[in-house]
């Protein structure tokens, strides 16, 4: 059950987790930010007695104050989840300096109370430990066995979506935010990062519906990365610069020739 509250400016989005084992936890979690292409929010968690939100539980310093003075009357059910989780972990049990990764293979529904539903069909990668570059391994790894995409949002976002029935529109860039503090590696990192959050946004557009706007705006994402690569060329390694700056923008390049 998801609902939704607005307070100083925050999006609140309450959810309660009823799981396999019975066990009922209220989650709070804040509205996701996007910077330079990653997700950040906060999130505070805390077991319920019973089926029934207790919002006094989160409220105070540990959810930050967010949920002060609001009352259970003032929250309604949006949607639910309905979730089949499957989880594995992957490490090596002889070495405890190599990276263990949890593998969740979800699968269920979104379901509205009018009993709109979307169907929901994923796997989710999460490094407990070890070297980061080993989750991006074996993402790669499990999309050349699989016609896997990356979902950009989450699943309370489509929940919302589709509770308000929304039609996805082609999204645009986003401003990119520099500061002269950043290193140089973080500055190319916040833009590429900017870049390709364009252009996943736009894919589903793209693959479900062939929007030409969205195509287009697929486009433009490629264009500037290509162009902040250019920028940052002298400082980049010449392979890393050729497989970044030139192959991945000659297909679209292609198809607009």
């Amino acid at each position: 059950m998801d609902g939704e509250k607005t307070r100083h400016g925050v999006e609140i989005e309450l959810k309660l987790q009823v799981r396999s084992e019975d066990l009922s936890r209220l989650r709070e979690k804040t509205g996701i930010q996007r910077r330079g292409g990653a997700l950040h929010r906060g999130e505070w968690e805390s077991p319920l007695p019973s089926a029934q939100p207790d919002v006094a539980l989160l409220a105070g310093e540990t959810a930050d104050g967010h949920l002060s003075g609001l009352m259970v009357g003032e929250l309604r059910p949006v949607f639910a989840s309905h979730i089949k989780r499957t989880v594995r972990r992957l490490e090596n049990a002889e070495d405890s300096g190599a990276p263990a990764i949890e593998i969740a293979f979800d699968e269920g529904e979104i379901r509205t109370p009018a009993g709109v539903t979307m169907p929901v069909s994923e796997l989710e990668l999460e490094l407990k430990g070890g070297d980061p570059r080993a989750l991006y391994d074996l993402a790669l790894a499990l999309s050349e066995i699989a016609a896997l995409r990356i979902e950009n949002r989450s699943k309370s976002e489509r929940g919302y979506a589709l509770v308000e029935a929304e039609k996805r529109l082609p999204v645009h860039a986003a401003p990119i935010e520099l500061t002269s503090e950043m290193t140089v590696e973080q500055a190319l990192s916040t833009i590429i990062r900017q870049c390709l959050d364009h252009l996943a946004n736009n894919e589903e557009l793209v693959l479900q519906d062939q929007d030409a706007a969205a195509l287009h705006q697929m486009r433009v994402a490629l264009r500037r990365m290509r162009s902040a690569l250019s920028v940052f060329r002298s400082l980049l390694p010449a392979d890393q610069y050729g497989a970044c700056g030139g192959q991945a923008a000659r297909p679209f390049l292609r198809e607009r020739e």
